[in-house]
């Protein structure tokens, strides 16, 4: 992973919010390098003025040497199909979201629109892929029609570019479950998703005073045969557990992480001759297991989760705490931690692709075989990747 100085991020921040967000990070640095004198003048033809016009006057203070409170941020690029690459183990569609380093920063919207053919841009496609993941079939048939050429080429396309993502989505929607009023699954951490089913209602009111009616629509909470609403309900389910698990490695507390640290290795001194047995698949450590862990309990652990516990506390111990500010899937903090927050989503996403994530959420929902991921080598190229957030 390229690393930057806390300069050089905010030159990444302003060309960013100029607009140069699809380029390399090189490319964007040295685009601000070529017009610093002038920066100010492009104020008016940058895609966000405000935050171009706030990242260039913290440019000016660095350079006059004021301390800054300046904050920036980046973002995911196209965290849906992100994570549905991340728990099907699916290679093609990581590479096409940047969570596999292809030598550019890719934009998904602009490949599919290629891939597509038939004219389409990528103002056009990117609203229909974007709602697709939210398990949308109305929205892309308002753009390309019902069962037209450009809407068959369009549903082809994501599923030949993005295998994993669309082999998600359908995995997920086979868990619909037609017979309870709420859809509810536990995510890594121990967060329990709660989702009510709704159907929708609808019935005409006659008004004879003035001879004339209205529809009335209300929505019924109940279970229902059908439902469209886990794919996305779930998925996003995981962006909060990424943004959860962000701040907790972030912003932890060193004084708590030592003491936990001390003590998971005081046990494994008195194990020191056990055999470990190693999963193909382990499961993720979230940080808020260690804080919820009384210390006393550490004894009850494996020595397998005993070595990946202290080994993910060493790591966190050895990059300092700061403060984090999430958007969804935007990270905030003072460039100078930019580095270290490119570092932990990287590393928390391998950790999901690494661990048996999918396979544990669904069986939550529903008893289900173990998912068999497309490929076992996402977690090492996640790590190697350069543009996850961008």
């Amino acid at each position: 992973m390229q690393e930057f100085t806390g300069l050089q991020y905010v030159k990444i921040d302003i060309a960013n919010q100029f607009g140069l967000d699809k380029e390399l990070w090189d490319d964007r640095i040295a685009w601000v390098d070529d017009n610093e004198a002038k920066l100010e003048e492009y104020a008016t033809k940058a895609d966000n003025e405000i935050l171009y016009r706030k990242a260039v006057y913290a440019l000016r203070d660095a350079q006059a040497g004021k301390p800054s409170g300046f904050i920036m941020g980046l973002d995911a690029t196209a965290s849906g199909p992100q994570m549905l690459a991340v728990l099907t183990g699916c290679l093609k569609t990581a590479a096409r979201v940047n969570l596999i380093n292809t030598g550019k920063r890719e934009d998904l919207y602009l490949s599919m629109a290629i891939c597509m053919g038939l004219g389409i841009t990528r103002d056009i496609i990117k609203n229909p892929l974007m709602v697709t993941f939210y398990n949308s079939k109305a929205e892309p048939k308002k753009v390309f029609g019902d069962d037209t050429p450009e809407y068959i080429q369009f549903m082809e396309t994501l599923t030949e570019e993005l295998p994993g993502a669309m082999l998600g989505m359908q995995t997920i929607n086979n868990f619909w479950n037609p017979e309870v009023p709420a859809q509810v699954w536990v995510q890594l951490d121990g967060m329990v998703c709660h989702v009510n089913v709704k159907t929708q209602c609808k019935t005409v009111v006659e008004v004879e005073e003035i001879g004339s009616s209205f529809t009335y629509i209300w929505d019924e909470l109940g279970a229902s045969s059908y439902g469209i609403s886990i794919p996305a309900n779930l998925i996003q389910s995981f962006d909060a557990l990424v943004v959860r698990e962000m701040k907790r490695r972030c912003n932890y507390n060193p004084e708590l992480a030592n003491m936990y640290l001390n003590a998971i290795n005081y046990e494994l001194g008195s194990r020191a001759n056990l055999l470990v047995n190693v999963p193909l698949e382990p499961e993720m450590i979230c940080m808020n297991q260690l804080e919820e862990l009384p210390l006393r309990d550490i004894s009850g652990l494996t020595t397998f989760d005993l070595n990946r516990m202290g080994a993910r506390l060493s790591k966190m111990l050895s990059r300092p705490p700061f403060p984090l500010i999430t958007v969804h899937d935007e990270f905030k903090a003072h460039p100078n931690n930019m580095n270290l927050v490119r570092y932990h989503y990287k590393e928390i996403m391998a950790e999901i692709a690494e661990s048996p994530a999918f396979t544990r959420v669904l069986g939550s929902m529903q008893e289900c075989g173990s998912f068999e991921k497309l490929s076992y080598d996402l977690p090492a190229l996640i790590r190697e990747s350069e543009y996850a957030l961008s």
